[in-house]
């Protein structure tokens, strides 16, 4: 499916379901168990498609066509979602629809059962905002490929009744992967290549459920010892390449997915793993050379910087610089009001622990007023450097 096509669908809700589209993905808010559920860029397109009406059948031949995976694989994927959805009460046909759901199709051939013994070769915890992970990995070949990336998460702190970690179970049988959260199948028949990009989504996720935070935004945040700036931006902004050379430039990583703001409007990053894409790995050659090709679930490729993202407190906030890439462009800073930056970052990608209302947008506004909010257009990549930093005490 392509970028553009989840862009422009709408924003779709039930009674008892919430979406929130962010870019090419989203958030199911189930308003009656309170729970958070990611979508991917397919599993968003299968939620609105089957809430306009259209047929699981027809659905799985868009997929197919988009991805280039087989008919019978797609319509697998398309009849699984449904059949997990409305198990959990959230059909997207409405709460109306008395009718069951398909059962999914015959699982592939080394599809991971519920009940079956799980071995690990390897195993560690990981913390991630105020949430911890208990990952084990079935093969030690699957521990050097996702562990690398997160082990700057890795914690030994002492585990208690009150703080026990999400398990996150990396099985194998039949030369695919099974993604099992709390013993849940998230994702199956899955590739080495696959699984970081994925266990990123589910700990982003489960971080920010379990957070105190007013909003979250899809944004990167990089700092000096005195400051800090949140940059903000969509797939193909260039947003991830500007975070990469600031760093490069010499300021501190704490994040380029998901930062928290607080009820005292302070920042919280979520600092997992930098990704960058294809098209950025020539301007990092000594950083990317070695580090393994991975798969998002869009299909793209992604390499991880191997930054040490910081652990302790994010600096006060500068300033809020939503860049977008141009081909060719001057670099060029753009003053925003602070109304404009609300709306850029609403574009951007946000999500809220529940309905967005007059007094949440409120509070944003008292937030946002007196920070300086810019545009920023880069064209050359060192001098788009050079503005961010100036913009730093």
């Amino acid at each position: 499916m392509s970028s553009q096509l989840a862009f422009n669908l709408p924003k779709p809700s039930i009674d008892s379901v919430q979406v929130h589209l962010l870019g090419t993905e989203g958030i199911l808010f189930c308003r009656a168990s309170k729970q958070l559920y990611y979508l991917n860029t397919t599993a968003a397109y299968i939620w609105c498609a089957l809430l306009e009406g259209a047929e699981p059948a027809t659905i799985a031949e868009d997929i197919a066509a988009q991805f280039g995976i087989s008919r019978d694989r797609a319509l697998h994927d398309v009849t699984e979602s449904l059949f997990n959805w409305t198990a959990k009460g959230m059909s997207p046909r409405g709460q109306q629809d008395s009718s069951s759901p398909t059962a999914p199709a015959p699982s592939p051939p080394g599809a991971v059962e519920s009940g079956v013994e799980f071995i690990p070769a390897a195993s560690h915890v990981y913390s991630l905002g105020v949430q911890r992970f208990l990952i084990r990995y079935a093969s030690e070949s699957a521990a050097a490929r996702v562990h690398p990336a997160l082990a700057h998460l890795e914690t030994s702190a002492k585990t208690t009744a009150s703080n026990s970690p999400i398990p996150i179970n990396v099985a194998l049988s039949g030369g695919h992967y099974c993604l099992r959260v709390r013993g849940d199948v998230y994702s199956q028949g899955l590739t080495e290549e696959e699984l970081t990009p994925l266990i990123h989504r589910i700990m982003l996720s489960h971080a920010f459920e379990s957070s105190d935070c007013l909003a979250a935004f899809h944004a990167g945040v990089v700092a000096n010892s005195h400051g800090s700036v949140l940059l903000p931006g969509l797939p193909g902004s260039g947003k991830s390449t500007l975070v990469a050379a600031l760093v490069d430039s010499g300021c501190r990583y704490f994040t380029d997915e998901l930062t928290l703001l607080m009820p005292d409007h302070t920042l919280s990053p979520l600092p997992v793993s930098l990704g960058l894409k294809r098209g950025a790995w020539p301007l990092f050659p000594a950083a990317l050379e070695n580090q393994p090709v991975n798969r998002q679930p869009d299909g793209t490729e992604v390499r991880y910087l191997c930054t040490t993202a910081a652990q302790h407190a994010c600096p006060p906030l500068q300033a809020l610089i939503f860049p977008r890439y141009k081909v060719a462009a001057k670099t060029q800073l753009t003053k925003l009001s602070p109304a404009r930056a609300i709306y850029e970052l609403s574009v951007a990608g946000y999500a809220v622990k529940h309905e967005l209302n007059s007094e949440l947008v409120s509070r944003l506004a008292a937030w946002i007023a007196p920070i300086s909010c810019y545009q920023l257009q880069v064209g050359e990549l060192n001098s788009a450097v050079s503005t961010v930093r100036n913009i730093l005490p």
